[in-house]
């Protein structure tokens, strides 16, 4: 098939008839070729009940807003030339089921794919360097993801996609920062050992039921498993530094807190939120003298002695 608009009865038009509603390929000031559009343009698309869009060749960037707002639009076919969505230009999208980049596709911007919500399917390409901000935020039909393998996890990535349950986090991702998975159906999660980072309502009011923080774990920012109800039990890692007193407010099913001596110090706070909670890594042994954990913490805790021979 040809590039261009196509509705259910075939093609409306061709990309070199398309700029006389409004749709152009431009060159930016690299000479690269960029897919540009008008408010006007996306409300003809609309008008003309386009099913099918796709791409020609050589063009490298989707521009801002290039084709936001195009309700009915269900497929887009991208060239493999193609190497930026730029901001919102494929928000709104509502009816669009899957999002297959090319290879070459480096950058992702903010809210490239917001609001696209019967969104079922995104598949990454390895070269990936960048997402942005919102970039998937509220795809509420989008049911698993697997990450490239990027440095950072922007901030409200797929907040609010309430049907996101399966993700894979690849090795080499250090950050996950503000509400990537906040409003998300997530049950299980094991984070690779690259993570030294969870920020701020990270995985605020999901659905986690358990999950696996990492050994080199350095940070845990406020209110970043806040509301996670289904949460029954959390190991933090020795190598944690900063551990908001706020990390877990409202998990109501949180029984156990596991944590090693050196980082409660550190966050004295935590420790006096979350005292009927905590259970210190050197309390197996007694605890399996037949003690619950919070009558061998409350030992622990109350006995200096025993503190500082497990200090030494």
């Amino acid at each position: 098939m040809k590039p261009g608009f196509y509705n259910e009865d075939g093609l409306v038009t061709t990309f070199d008839e398309a700029a006389e509603i409004g749709f152009d390929i431009e060159r930016d000031y690299n000479n690269l070729a960029v897919l540009k559009s008008t408010a006007s343009a996306r409300a003809i698309c609309e008008n003309l009940d386009i099913k099918k869009i796709i791409i020609p060749e050589g063009v490298t960037r989707i521009g801002k807003c290039a084709l936001s707002h195009c309700m009915g639009v269900e497929e887009i076919v991208f060239p493999k030339s193609l190497k930026q969505i730029d901001e919102k230009a494929l928000m709104y999208c509502e009816k669009l089921n899957e999002a297959i980049l090319p290879d070459d596709v480096e950058e992702i911007s903010a809210f490239a794919f917001s609001h696209c919500f019967e969104l079922k399917k995104v598949e990454f390409n390895k070269k990936i360097l960048s997402i942005g901000n919102g970039a998937f935020e509220n795809c509420s039909s989008l049911v698993s993801v697997i990450f490239p393998p990027i440095d950072r996890i922007n901030c409200y990535m797929f907040t609010d996609c309430v049907n996101l349950k399966y993700v894979t986090i690849q090795e080499g991702t250090k950050y996950i920062e503000k509400g990537v998975f906040t409003g998300t159906n997530l049950n299980i999660l094991v984070l690779p050992s690259s993570v030294e980072h969870i920020g701020e309502e990270a995985f605020f009011e999901s659905t986690l039921e358990r999950i696996s923080l990492p050994s080199g774990l350095k940070r845990i920012y406020p209110k970043a498993f806040g509301g996670c109800n289904n949460l029954k039990e959390v190991i933090i890692p020795n190598t944690v530094d900063v551990l908001s007193y706020t990390a877990f407010e409202h998990c109501y099913s949180l029984d156990k807190i596991k944590i090693s001596r050196p980082t409660l110090d550190k966050n004295p706070n935590f420790g006096e939120v979350y005292k009927d909670l905590i259970i210190l890594e050197s309390l197996d042994d007694y605890i399996s003298t037949g003690k619950t954990f919070r009558q061998a913490n409350d030992y622990f805790l109350n006995n200096e002695n025993i503190l500082q021979g497990e200090n030494k």
